[in-house]
C-alpha cells in the first residue's frame, strides 16, 4: 500500500471520540507510514502553536492537541527524534510533565 494512502484518514467532520478510537490503529501502520503521521502532527502542531486557523475556536485547538497526543502515543518507539520534538509541544500545552 503507498505510504500516503496508507496515512491517509478524513477527519475534518468527525467527532474527537471517533478520532480517538482512529488513532487506536496507528499501531499496524508501516514504520515509513508512521514516519509521515508524526512529521505531520509534528508540522500542524507547531503550526497551531504559531497560529489559530480561521473558525477553530481554542477549545478546538486544545482538543486536537489532546488527540494529537494519543496519535504520538500509539507510534510511540518509531523515531525518537520526532517524538522528542512533539514532547516539547505537549509539555508546553500542559498535555504531558517535564
Amino acid at each position: 500500500m503507498p505510504i500516503v494512502l496508507d496515512c491517509i484518514l478524513k477527519y475534518q467532520n468527525w467527532s474527537i471520540h471517533c478520532l480517538l478510537y482512529f488513532a487506536s490503529f496507528y499501531f499496524y501502520f508501516s514504520h515509513k507510514a508512521k514516519l509521515v503521521k508524526l512529521g505531520d502532527k509534528l508540522y500542524n502542531l507547531r503550526d497551531l502553536n504559531r497560529a489559530t486557523p480561521e473558525g477553530w475556536t481554542e477549545e478546538r485547538v486544545v482538543e486536537y492537541f489532546h488527540w494529537a497526543h494519543k496519535v504520538v502515543e500509539g507510534l510511540k518507539g518509531t523515531n525518537e527524534t520526532l517524538e522528542k520534538e512533539l514532547r516539547k509541544l505537549f509539555v508546553q500545552r500542559g498535555i504531558v510533565e517535564k
